[in-house]
């Protein structure tokens, strides 16, 4: 099994150019959700996502996430951030 810091590492490694657009984060009790954009470079539309953890004495104990492509053109003027 891979820890998720091993990911992240294999990710960036695999995408140096990758950038992480925090464009929400929001706390309550034991719960912080990231809402972010992810591109791998800038010609690319990217994925918003969002990351929640549940946190306990300063570590996460649990996280869950959604990733949806940012799409090419958008069906109505609502952005995705």
């Amino acid at each position: 099994m891979v820890s998720e810091e091993g990911e992240i590492r294999g990710l960036l490694g695999r995408n140096p150019d990758r950038t992480f657009t925090i464009h929400r984060m929001i706390s309550s009790d034991d719960v912080v959700a990231v809402h972010y954009h992810s591109q791998a470079n800038s010609e690319d539309f990217g994925f918003a996502v969002v990351d929640i953890f549940r946190v306990e004495q300063c570590q996460i104990v649990e996280h869950w996430d959604v990733v949806q492509r940012v799409p090419e053109e958008s069906a109505n003027d609502n952005t995705m951030f």
